[in-house]
This record gives C-alpha cells, structure tokens and sequence, in this order.
C-alpha cells in the first residue's frame, strides 16, 4: 500500500497535485496507474510555502493501483510568527516521565492548549499562576502556551 497526498493553496489551486480525482462520485479514481506521490512514507515536509491558508488530503493506494476515496480535507495556515523573545522566556515547557509541565518566571493568566503531532487538540485549558502540569500518554504533542495574546508553542516528547 502507498499513499497520494494533495496541497491546494486558499484559492483552491493544487501545489502538489494528485493522479487522482478529488471530489465528486470518482473521487480516489486513479487516473495513473502507479505508486502513491508518498510511496510509504506517513509524513511529509513541505518547504517555502509563503503565508496562506492551505488544504490538503490523503487517499490509500492498494498493491494493484487502485485508490481509495480522499479523506475529509484538513486546513493549516503559514503566517509570520507572532512570538517575541520575552514572551517566550516567561515559560518553560518541559515533560517529567508521563506529565507535561509548563512554569512560569511569576504569576500569569494564559491557556495552555495541547495537540499530538497532527494537529487534533487534545485539551485546552485556562491556566493561573506560576505552575500548570497535565498528565499525557506516551507520545509526541505541540504546547501552545497563549500569553496576553501571544502564543509560545513547542514540541514535547511524553516517555
């Protein structure tokens, strides 16, 4: 099995096309007999995309080149980064064995939201004070700490 994937950038134009049809009662029909775009591989890396908003989506490719349908579209945006150098050193994220802790240098009001490593959110929660610990799975999940409207995000991995 091999996977196709596509991008379309917010206007709807392809920037990775698929050799399939998206949409409609053929969606998944292969229109080229052959591997998947993404062969094996589970994820991708796109480099150089300028600041939009960008849809993309996945179909399976059996051993005999026939495609499934397009999962549902999932939606990510480029922008430039609203960080700043202080908002970033008012928090510490960290993980200890199977808890994610995120400490503050002193008294904040902020929430602190965590997703795995595709995106889906797991919670998001309003935090006060100096310390905020959440006990996780094994895994590997993106932080985003939201600070007087600023956001510090940062990948954790739970061991």
């Amino acid at each position: 099995m091999t996977y196709e994937f596509y991008v379309k950038d917010g206007e709807g134009n392809f920037l990775v096309a698929p050799a399939s049809i998206t949409g409609g009662e053929n969606d998944g029909k292969r229109l080229i007999l052959k591997h998947g775009n993404a062969f094996l591989n589970k994820s991708i890396t796109l480099y150089d995309l300028p600041q939009g908003n960008y849809t993309w989506s996945v179909q399976a490719i059996d051993a005999s080149f026939e495609g499934s349908a397009f999962a549902q579209e999932g939606s990510f945006s480029i922008g430039s980064s609203n960080v700043n150098e202080f908002t970033e050193s008012l928090v510490n994220i960290y993980s200890i064995n199977e808890t994610l802790v995120v400490e503050f240098t002193s008294e904040n009001e902020g929430t602190v939201s965590v997703f795995t490593i595709t995106g889906q959110k797991i919670n998001s929660v309003p935090v006060k004070g100096k310390n905020f610990r959440m006990n996780l799975s094994q895994g590997i999940y993106i932080v985003s700490v939201n600070l007087n409207g600023e956001s510090v995000n940062r990948k954790v991995v739970i061991q």
